[in-house]
């Protein structure tokens, strides 16, 4: 007896074929990651994201229960920021600083992974506003000014600015 193709079933052939070919290899997760480039990445970006906790005062920044890896790394730039010497003399001093050098200051307190260049990672500060996020932080809401001078955009503190932190 022949078997006429037309008179199988598609959905069965395959329901019986994929199964049995597309098993997984580790189906408890017991063996080790193998080394490729996205569990170098994931230990990368693993270790990347420790530094930012520590640097952010010890706490991840969490949203529904999960990790905000973005808003850890903000939050770890700007409180690298607020221990920055040079930024902290530089914003109380009478003359201030200009902006593109707090944009710049916050840039270099990203890792790696937010550009390949400064550039990039400045790009980054400005397109999600993290200059003036990180002066309201640092000097408070009203404890800052900006105005243009010699062409530049200049952040001053002003008198009710927060003091520097110890």
């Amino acid at each position: 007896m022949r078997l006429d193709i037309r008179e199988l079933d598609p959905a069965k052939v395959i329901s019986l074929v994929i199964p049995k070919s597309f098993q997984p290899a580790d189906p408890l997760y017991r063996r080790p990651a193998v080394d490729c480039y996205a569990s170098r990445l994931r230990r990368r970006l693993k270790n990347v994201l420790d530094e930012a906790v520590v640097a952010a005062g010890g706490q991840p920044v969490a949203a529904n229960q999960a990790v905000d890896a973005t808003e850890t790394f903000k939050t770890a730039a700007i409180r690298r920021l607020a221990r920055d010497e040079q930024f902290q003399a530089g914003v109380r001093a009478d003359r201030g600083i200009k902006w593109g050098f707090v944009q710049h200051k916050l840039a270099g307190y990203l890792p790696g992974t937010f550009g390949q260049d400064e550039r990039e990672r400045s790009d980054w500060v400005y397109q999600h506003g993290l200059v003036k996020r990180a002066l309201d932080e640092i000097l408070g809401e009203n404890g800052w000014r900006s105005a243009m001078r010699d062409g530049s955009q200049w952040v001053t503190a002003t008198a009710t600015a927060k003091p520097p932190d110890p």
